[in-house]
């Protein structure tokens, strides 16, 4: 199956397209900080409705933007769609989306189990990936930084000191190695 080259690029844009909707949902949000609070946790502070349909749909966006990622990485690689990292990143795809139903407050538990779930699949996914590049040195900086990543957001997590300026640096690390991924192996 031919997928078009520009699917490449979704992952370079889901990410930075859902902080920039996030943001400008909760921007002038009152009583929300960006320094207490994650974007998850901006749905108790979010009153309007057009602004917490935009913020619902986002997850979708990214889902939707990050599926056609792998179908693009499974063409391009020649991987079966259920082999393990297309089916990895399929799964992490629809847990990410499926946030947009299972938000903070009416679902808390299932929110933080699916967010925490969804970072694993996609370091593992990460994983195997710089692994068939035969890139021993990308493989070490990959296993760096899902390690780090993973470690950041679970520490402050427990320590309850998490919040977006903490999302973004995971979110940025990960980002880095997507981008190197992408022009330097894809």
């Amino acid at each position: 199956m031919y997928i078009p080259t520009i699917f490449k690029f979704f992952s370079l844009i889901s990410a930075p397209l859902f902080g920039i909707i996030a943001l400008s949902v909760v921007k002038n949000t009152p009583d929300f900080s960006l320094s207490k609070h994650t974007i998850s946790k901006s749905v108790y502070f979010i009153k309007h409705p057009t602004k917490m349909f935009i913020f619902r749909l986002n997850f979708i966006v990214k889902a939707v933007l990050d599926l056609g990622f792998v179908l693009f990485l499974a063409s391009r690689l020649k991987l079966s769609l259920y082999s393990p990292i297309p089916a990895l990143m399929i799964l992490s795809a629809i847990l990410f989306g499926s946030l947009s139903y299972f938000i903070m407050g009416r679902f808390t538990t299932v929110h933080r189990v699916i967010v925490f779930t969804y970072g694993i699949l996609m370091g593992l996914a990460g994983i195997l990936l710089a692994q068939m590049t035969g890139n021993i040195n990308f493989v070490k900086l990959t296993i760096l930084l899902v390690i780090l990543s993973n470690f950041l957001m679970i520490s402050f997590f427990l320590a309850k000191k998490i919040n977006v300026f903490v999302q973004v640096i995971c979110m940025s690390l990960l980002y880095g190695w997507l981008l190197l991924l992408v022009f330097r192996y894809l």
